[in-house]
């Protein structure tokens, strides 16, 4: 089975995206900077609602997608469709975070799902600035 396509790929410049890019009013972790992607993409068939991307040095550190379902039951579908397309992993589950963590080559993703029917997808290569993310999105 072929790792999982990421739609976007950490340690990339962010001239990559810059058009496609809004700037974000908050600092969600300080240091780095936060920028809306503005077009519509799916994530393995799914659409999503939100995406953003973080930034430190114009090298884009994490990538926070949020995808909202109709019901539990089609919640559940995704995990299992994001399950097998990923490939070779590893998988641990982080009581804090509530959620589980893949690591794909070296890239760490969490899937968690903290309100009803919805999923946060947090990826990045560096465990302290997902846990940041996540922790930035609940509170």
């Amino acid at each position: 089975m072929k790792p999982i396509k990421l739609p976007f790929e950490i340690g990339k410049e962010y001239e990559n995206w810059e058009f496609d890019l809004e700037i974000s009013d908050f600092e969600r972790i300080r240091g780095y900077d936060s920028y809306f992607y503005i077009k519509k993409i799916d994530f393995l068939t799914i659409s999503t609602s939100y995406i953003e991307l973080v930034f430190s040095w114009d090298i884009l550190q994490a990538v926070i997608i949020i995808m909202s379902f109709d019901s539990l039951e089609q919640l559940k579908e995704f995990e299992k469709i994001i399950s097998l397309e990923l490939g070779e992993y590893e998988k641990s589950y982080h009581k804090e975070l509530k959620g589980n963590i893949f690591i794909i080559n070296n890239i760490e993703l969490l899937l968690t799902h903290p309100l009803d029917a919805k999923v946060f997808i947090v990826y990045g290569k560096n465990n302290l600035l997902i846990s940041s993310i996540y922790n930035s999105l609940l509170f």
